[in-house]
């Protein structure tokens, strides 16, 4: 809702529709001159002098804002009354210079129309100097930009009530016009510069960065992805993706972007792939690119070299399975526990607990397989190595409960370590069961051996005895 004042129509009819066909004539120039002309000065200037040659105003100028103050700075003006703007100063504060028209263009994000200049109380800063140049109305337009007021458009006129509605109407659509106009223009300046930047992302990159489109063909490809076709980057473009595989691999390539286009979602994948003449290992992320409706029209593509990792991950496998068969052929009984439960078993320690299947031990409580002679020394142990204080414990003598309910004796050592992702501990138990019996079997033939001896000792002793009887009788006899 536009505030001013009735304008005067004496007017003759066809005079007025001449002046607004000429004044609807400056708008269409200046139209023109927004879809061609890309810096705002030469805008702003043209406005001025296109609005200036139609014979209805003596003065238009743009005044915008400047950063961090309240002042205005003049940056367009045409007109035979020019000189104005170079003796008033406008700001838009609360100042005598700010209580104007421009400040109320600013502040409300409206036309200000004063149709007479002289009656206007609050155009007082500025009337003397108005009267010296022949100023008697002006309306004063704000030039809103991508939603902020950057600035204004004066327009003044050597009659009283100059602005009629059409007047007004025109005006104001000329000012949103360019307000349009310099948005499309800053648009496209962020669009070319987030462009640029995406460019020089994509060339400085050591990842295959690639645009393919819905006919599966190459809308873009950095340098580094035509290096490895060995091929100009400008060349690829327009030839088909697919062209540059072998038959199997293209027709999987083409089958994952197909559903990239089809479900609008992005996709990851991993494979090895041939470029120029070596084979890579690529891991790959495809995303879609939607239109203004939202419709997948191609695909951005991001591959990157994944050999290394995939070569460590070989070796790591190889490194597990030979690890794990060490484990399964280990004369040792292995085993491990986290979080009070046990996680795993070798074939060794299945036969220690008198199990035929893993499933029948993992999963089930540790303190489950432990004497109760030996839980609190295990506990013990436990907590040492949770805590911290020890990283393993050294072997000591515990009971172990096998499955059928019965006891073996065992030599357990054990150290903290991480296992699929958690803390863990890692028990090494070896069978007592044979140096047990052999220590039974040595204790009960050093009994025997005790016994030999003592009666050895017995029968020297009494033979002793029975020589001393002997040769006591022969004295006797002699």
């Amino acid at each position: 809702m536009f505030s001013f004042s009735k304008p005067n129509n004496g007017l003759q009819s066809e005079d007025r529709v001449q002046k607004l066909n000429i004044l609807l004539k400056a708008i269409s120039r200046v139209n023109q001159l927004i879809v061609k002309e890309k810096n705002h000065t030469v805008i702003f200037q043209n406005m001025c002098d296109y609005l200036v040659s139609t014979g209805l105003f003596s003065l238009v100028g743009v005044a915008l804002k400047v950063e961090g103050s309240f002042d205005v700075r003049l940056v367009a003006k045409a007109g035979k009354s020019i000189s104005y703007f170079d003796q008033v100063k406008i700001t838009w504060d609360e100042t005598p210079t700010g209580m104007g028209p421009a400040r109320m263009a600013i502040k409300t994000r409206l036309p200000q129309i004063i149709q007479d200049l002289t009656a206007n109380t609050k155009f007082k800063t500025w009337l003397e100097q108005a009267k010296l140049h022949d100023l008697k109305s002006a309306m004063v337009l704000p030039l809103i930009v991508n939603g902020e007021v950057i600035g204004v458009i004066g327009v003044y006129s050597p009659t009283v009530n100059a602005f009629g509605v059409d007047e007004i109407n025109l005006l104001v659509e000329i000012s949103e016009d360019i307000g349009f106009g310099l948005q499309s223009i800053e648009n496209e300046e962020k669009l070319r510069q987030s462009e640029k930047r995406y460019r020089a992302l994509a060339e400085a990159a050591h990842d295959l960065i690639y645009v393919i489109d819905k006919d599966f063909k190459v809308e873009f490809v950095n340098s580094f992805t035509a290096k490895h076709f060995k091929q100009d980057a400008v060349s690829l473009v327009g030839k088909p993706y697919i062209d540059f595989f072998s038959s199997e691999a293209a027709e999987r390539h083409k089958k994952n972007l197909e559903k990239v286009l089809v479900t609008g979602e992005p996709l990851y994948m991993e494979s090895e792939e041939d470029l120029g003449d070596k084979k890579s290992f690529l891991g790959s992320w495809l995303c879609p690119i939607f239109d203004d409706k939202g419709k997948p029209t191609s695909v951005l593509g991001i591959s990157r070299d994944i050999s290394a990792r995939k070569l460590i991950e070989i070796q790591l496998q190889q490194s597990e399975q030979n690890y794990k068969n060490l484990v399964d052929l280990s004369p040792d009984s292995l085993f491990v526990h986290g979080g009070g439960k046990i996680l795993f078993v070798n074939q060794t320690a299945l036969k220690m607990l008198g199990a035929d299947d893993p499933k029948k031990i993992i999963g089930q409580p540790v303190m489950n397989f432990v004497h109760v002679d030996s839980k609190e020394l295990v506990k013990k142990r436990i907590e040492d190595m949770a805590s911290g204080v020890v990283a393993g414990v050294p072997f000591v003598e515990e009971k172990f409960i096998r499955l059928d309910g019965t006891y073996i004796d065992v030599e357990v050592g054990s150290v903290a370590i991480i296992f699929q992702g958690q803390k863990a501990f890692q028990v090494i138990a070896r069978d007592l069961s044979a140096r047990k019996a052999m220590e039974l079997e040595k204790e009960k033939y050093f009994k025997e051996v005790e016994k030999l001896n003592e009666f050895m000792v017995g029968r020297e002793l009494k033979m002793k005895e029975l020589k001393k009887e002997n040769e006591a009788l022969k004295k006797k006899c002699v």
